[in-house]
């Protein structure tokens, strides 16, 4: 997709490109429909830790938030499991 290391130009081109990237990958909700290859891609980025470019509809500052906010999430349910694990034993969390 885009590709904004490559691609130079003015900070307007390239909000241009970022919105017609993912208006490619999410589609304008009338005429065009999602992709349907952007949750895979979306996945690939997040797993390959990719810094650069639209992928699955998704710029690299939204991409580091859902990356934060799935940590978040796997520690959470780390921190419940462990209490419920030490309230099965008879312990106290």
């Amino acid at each position: 997709m885009f590709h904004d290391r490559d691609t130079g130009g003015s900070e307007k081109d390239i909000h241009t490109r970022i919105a017609e990237s993912k208006l490619l990958c999410w589609g304008d909700g009338e005429t065009t429909g999602e992709c349907p290859a952007r949750q895979a891609c979306l996945d690939y980025a997040l797993e390959h830790n990719e810094t650069f470019g639209i992928w699955g509809g998704h710029t690299p500052r939204e991409r580091i938030a859902i990356r934060r906010d799935m940590r978040q999430a796997a520690n959470a349910l780390n921190v419940t499991a462990q209490a419920r694990e030490a309230a099965h034993a008879g312990a106290v969390p």
